[in-house]
């Protein structure tokens, strides 16, 4: 069994709660929450390893983030740190929210399994007797029953070779932001401003892709042949966890590992051919995936998680699609949230612009947007000079296309002083943008939507929001980008909300207007603008 988990605080919680699961029912009786078993007693089963697992995994002690709640200085201001963010941002981010994490668990039957060892009883207590199964924690892969990882874990446990302990490596590396914090020496936040200037698009992303496909091929080559990626050759049960959260991590590391499993093995490792399954011997040497049961869980509906089931979820039993009806966050928006301030400041009338809708692929739906944004939208915020234009972009590319088309014209005639925030800038960086655009000594922001997830920055001095892409993951992000308009429609400014979005964009634009309101958008072929008010 493989379980991927985008955290270690959600691997943390999986583990407790299989140990739940493994209890004596007819000992324990019902109990709701699995992180409140407590170890030792005769009901549960016995956990080797869990101390270690609680210090590697448990939930760390309240850590105040930095540069968030500022004041007009840009200092820190009331209500900062992370009970300051909202509660779906605590739900993902709180506890233990490393991304790099692989372990090992090996499950021993009651009838198998041996009691706690007499040293360990103290004294004038009675030797327990064992009733339930023994679970093992941090075991060897080629020994464990159920593999519980991270993509990023189990990619570098692949490049490194394969197999080995399931516990923590010296390596560090981070595949998406390796942890939400705010802080001067954080690794993740390391800045890329030199690597971005090469990014082009759509040209570079044709490049990336077919760059990035010819060395997938020769990854999947080089795994074939060395063995690295055995362990994951019995697989019969992968279950996604999160994919919403993976999705804003990095991708591809799912699709790395997905890619990987059901392989034929390369190196006999002492194999019992004897239990050897059917399916097993097949000449197809991937045959093994059509008896593999893969389970993906979203808290919203994505295209790459479907684009996964479609390319992974193979078996001979077919597919079942379960999705919840979205709500109507458009409406939400015009509510308070608890992070918000006190009141409500009246309604923001939100206009939802649909460009390019003859494009006949993504990557012409991204070449006219960006050209529209460039030819409409900064062309008219340079002639009017209109300060506090708050411009969200969801995709990176996109954003990095916009703020060098910015950088070439910022000396010139009409041209644009600006500041930018993203998931690679600075704490430093953060805390200085933010403060001039908040003080009027900037009339732009632009802001990435997946440094909006994971830090969820309060922006204020927003008059103007421009999404370029609606946002597109878990939480009431769309509602929450809506809120940075609160406290100028409260000092009685006049403010807007345009939102730019393409035919794409089902499922994003059926979060923020709920499923009936984005329908008939969607089929409606003669009017491209929808104001929501």
């Amino acid at each position: 069994v493989l379980l991927l988990a985008p955290t270690r605080h959600a691997a943390w919680k999986l583990v407790h709660a299989l140990k739940l699961v493994l209890a004596n029912p007819a000992a324990t009786g019902p109990v709701k929450d699995p992180t409140a078993c407590q170890a030792g007693g005769a009901a549960w089963a016995q956990v080797k390893g869990l101390e270690r697992f609680d210090e590697e995994f448990g939930p760390m002690g309240d850590e105040e983030d930095e540069d968030d709640g500022e004041g007009e200085g840009g200092g820190h201001g009331a209500g900062h740190g992370p009970r300051a963010k909202p509660a779906d941002w605590r739900g993902v981010f709180g506890g233990n929210n490393d991304d790099n994490f692989k372990l090992g668990l090996s499950v021993t039957p009651a009838r198998y399994a041996r009691p706690p060892p007499k040293s360990k009883v103290k004294q004038g207590q009675q030797q327990p007797q064992q009733t339930g199964p023994e679970l093992r924690l941090f075991t060897d892969f080629y020994a464990s029953d159920v593999i519980v990882a991270s993509p990023l874990g189990l990619t570098l446990t692949l490049n490194s070779g394969g197999g080995g302990e399931g516990g923590d490596d010296d390596d560090d590396e981070d595949g998406a932001l390796g942890g939400v914090e705010d802080s001067d020496d954080d690794q993740a936040l390391e800045d890329d401003d030199e690597d971005d200037d090469e990014v082009r698009a759509p040209t570079s992303k044709k490049k990336a892709r077919a760059a990035a496909r010819a060395a997938a091929r020769a990854a999947k080559a080089a795994l074939e042949t060395s063995g690295a990626g055995d362990f994951l050759s019995s697989v019969e049960v992968a279950v996604v966890f999160g994919a919403d959260v993976l999705a804003m991590q990095n991708w591809d590391h799912v699709l790395r590992v997905m890619g990987s499993l059901n392989h034929r093995p390369a190196i006999d490792r002492g194999t019992d051919y004897s239990r050897l399954r059917t399916p097993l011997l097949d000449p197809d040497p991937r045959a093994a995936r059509h008896w593999r049961q893969t389970v993906v869980l979203s808290s919203v509906m994505m295209p790459c998680a479907l684009g996964l089931l479609r390319t992974q979820g193979s078996s001979l039993a077919g597919q079942v699609r379960i999705r919840g009806v979205p709500g109507d966050l458009a409406a939400q928006a015009l509510k308070t949230l608890e992070h918000a301030p006190t009141g409500l400041f009246g309604l923001t009338r939100q206009l939802f612009q649909r460009v390019a809708p003859h494009a006949k692929s993504l990557a012409d739906a991204d070449e006219e947007r960006f050209k529209y944004v460039t030819g409409t939208t900064l062309a008219a915020l340079g002639r009017t000079k209109q300060a506090g234009t708050l411009l969200y972009v969801a995709s990176y590319f996109d954003f990095v296309r916009i703020r060098n088309w910015l950088t070439a014209r910022v000396a010139e005639a009409g041209g644009i002083q600006f500041a930018a925030v993203h998931e690679y800038s600075r704490p430093s960086e953060v805390s200085r943008s933010r403060s001039r655009f908040f003080r009027g000594q900037l009339p732009l922001l632009l802001y990435t939507g997946r440094a909006h997830f994971f830090f969820r920055h309060r922006i204020r001095g927003a008059k103007n929001l421009v999404m370029v892409g609606l946002p597109d993951g878990p939480g009431d992000l769309y509602a929450d980008l809506v809120h940075s308009l609160d406290e100028a429609k409260a000092a009685g400014e006049r403010t807007s909300m345009v939102a730019l979005f393409t035919r794409f964009e089902q499922f994003a634009l059926e979060r923020a207007l709920g499923e009936t309101n984005a329908r008939q958008i969607l089929v409606t072929k003669t009017k491209h603008a929808f104001l929501f008010s």
